[in-house]
This record gives structure tokens, sequence and C-alpha cells, in this order.
């Protein structure tokens, strides 16, 4: 009874210790929200480009449909970014884009 009595003692002491961590620690933190992932926001767009209109000097190898300040941009070959409405070459983001 005696090695049953420290067991016990044992697993009632990490009990409370754990129960006394839990109440003084902040319920979203301890909840891992932080740890969720972000569900995608759904955007659609209309009345894009067609890549053959593009004014790319390289043939397209990859192509990734990009959405910088609620405005849609094609990322060519991981190098240039065009326009999806206008085919327009971006040279920059500005700070309110980043």
């Amino acid at each position: 009874h005696r090695y049953l009595g420290i067991f016990l003692g044992i697993q009632f002491l990490m009990w409370t210790v754990s129960g006394m961590y839990f109440s003084w620690t902040d319920i979203d933190e301890i909840h891992g929200d932080q740890f969720k992932k972000e569900t995608p926001k759904q955007t659609a767009f209309f009345n894009l480009l067609g890549t053959a209109k593009l004014n790319s000097e390289k043939p397209i190898q990859t192509l990734e449909l990009l959405e910088i300040a609620n405005e849609p941009y094609y990322w060519i070959n991981e190098a240039n970014l065009f326009s999806a409405k206008t085919g327009n070459v971006k040279k920059g983001i500005t700070k309110a884009e980043a």
C-alpha cells in the first residue's frame, strides 16, 4: 500500500500543478488557436487577359495567379509580375501593398 500511495500522490500532485497552470495561463494560448491553419479567402476575378497577350520575352515555364492589393497579377517564370487585367509589367511593390 505504501508504493500505491506514493504513485497516487504523485499523480494527484501532477494533476494539481497542471490544473493551476491551465487556470493561470491565457485561455487563447491553451486553445492553440495560433496553430490553426487560416482558411484561404475565396476571390474571383473576371475579364483577365490570356497569357498569349502578355509581352513576356521568354516562353512561360511557370505561371501563378497572385492577388496584390485586391488586384490580380500573373507571376511568370518566378521573375516577372504582370497585371492580369492590363498586361503591364509591375515594376515594384509599394509599402501599402507589402
